[in-house]
């Protein structure tokens, strides 16, 4: 991205902080960048809008390594904007391994859409947990 498409982006996005511009210049312009959890999710969002692939990859796999349930609904929203539906399916798969720890502002950060998705998914393990339970077989045709 060259610098002139990088501030007019800066100056159209005021909600931009200035810790995610700090660490997207830092990726950009740096050989070596450590991601961090405060802003991991952050500059994701940034990679994905922006379309820098390696770090985009680079924060893929941070997140998919460090979800928490902090992040996990934020995690979960961006994955399901952006078509990412490994990391959608392992931010939810962490969300329903937490369910019973959840709070509503875990949830906080999820779309009404997403959050349905994400219901229907916690809805399904439970409904294959109790037919497991009961002694039902799936069966493949």
């Amino acid at each position: 991205m060259s610098k002139l498409l990088f501030l007019k982006v800066w100056i159209k996005n005021p909600v931009v902080k200035n810790y995610k511009i700090i660490g997207f210049l830092r990726y950009v312009y740096a050989v070596d960048m450590e991601l961090k959890q405060e802003y991991a999710v952050d500059l994701y969002e940034l990679s994905t809008k922006w379309g820098v692939e390696d770090l985009k990859a680079d924060c893929d796999e941070y997140l998919r390594q460090n979800i928490t349930l902090e992040n996990f609904g934020r995690i979960a929203q961006i994955a399901s904007e952006t078509g990412e539906e490994e990391l959608f399916e392992k931010a939810t798969n962490y969300g329903l391994k937490k369910c019973k720890l959840l709070e509503e502002n875990h949830l906080e950060d999820m779309s009404t859409s997403v959050l349905r998705k994400v219901i229907c998914k916690f809805q399904k393990v439970e409904q294959r947990k109790k037919k497991k339970a009961e002694g039902w077989t799936e069966e493949i045709f």
